[in-house]
């Protein structure tokens, strides 16, 4: 049995292996992997880069390493990526080790963009985070932010956000919405038995062509995913249906303001709630 199942490490090794070099990605062995499952890491970098193109090979800061997934895909698109983490992630050359709700070790208007997907749900001080990045965000930079919606069920998630409560955030931070795309898009094959089928296609166009067809099919999905999330990101049906997936949530795009932020939501919690309301209510 243990030499069954090193020998299908083995293969599936050989399989990895030969899908990278076909997306002509270099990532360390211990991300190999993300990179050829359906619905998986790919899905998620592909649409992270497609809404960061504008500022390709520019400086980008990746808050929130963790797997290496959007840090070594922009890596090897040809941005100059840096990492921000609370700990020690492994192969990550330009690692920085701060917390993003304080101030970070970084120039001001240092960088042209920054990632922070799944990261506001896990911290208290999200709204401080969002102003730490806008200080080191060059004046035309923008932001890729991604967060699930309605996600409670993680012990780690201490913030829980909606289709506005994200934007209301961003926008009270400092930042311009440009371009929201929805998860899933379409659809999500994430499940077992997908990616059974998904190994086993490849598993034989390798022993049968000498090649995996990994890199066919996922650029595509992947596309596709981009297409229907940003189209129909505010379609009704579409959010009826996504909201019966556990992968729903969101990818927004968002310019960085130059004027400061205004804590517009302070001012109107006041005008509301307090004694400085209007008379007349």
């Amino acid at each position: 049995m243990r030499k069954m199942q090193s020998g299908l490490r083995r293969v599936y090794r050989q399989l990895v292996l030969d899908n990278l070099k076909r997306m002509n990605l270099d990532v360390p062995d211990r991300y190999a992997s993300h990179f050829n499952n359906i619905a998986g890491a790919f899905n998620a970098a592909y649409i992270v880069e497609t809404l960061l193109r504008s500022k390709q090979g520019g400086k980008v800061l990746v808050v929130g390493v963790f797997g290496g997934r959007d840090y070594w895909y922009l890596k090897n698109k040809g941005y100059e990526v840096f990492g921000l983490d609370i700990g020690i992630v492994p192969d990550i050359d330009k690692l920085t080790i701060a917390d993003v709700q304080k101030e970070l070790p970084f120039e001001v208007e240092f960088f042209d963009a920054v990632v922070m997907c799944e990261v506001l749900e896990h911290i208290t001080e999200d709204y401080q985070a969002l102003l730490s990045v806008h200080t080191i965000l060059k004046r035309n930079g923008i932001m890729v932010v991604a967060v699930p919606y309605l996600a409670d069920s993680n012990p780690c998630h201490i913030r829980v956000h909606t289709p506005k409560t994200i934007v209301r955030l961003l926008e009270e931070t400092g930042y311009e919405i440009d371009e929201v795309v929805e998860r899933p898009g379409l659809f999500r094959m994430g499940s077992k038995s997908f990616q059974f089928v998904n190994h086993g296609i490849n598993l034989l166009t390798y022993a049968v062509l000498g090649r995996t067809v990994y890199n066919k099919y996922l650029q595509s999905l992947a596309k596709m995913e981009f297409y229907f999330g940003k189209k129909y990101a505010t379609s009704r049906f579409f959010s009826w249906i996504r909201k019966r997936s556990k992968h729903w949530g969101v990818y927004i795009k968002a310019k960085k303001c130059v004027n400061d932020p205004k804590q517009s939501i302070l001012k109107r919690n006041k005008s509301k709630y307090t004694a400085e309301c209007s008379l007349s209510d």
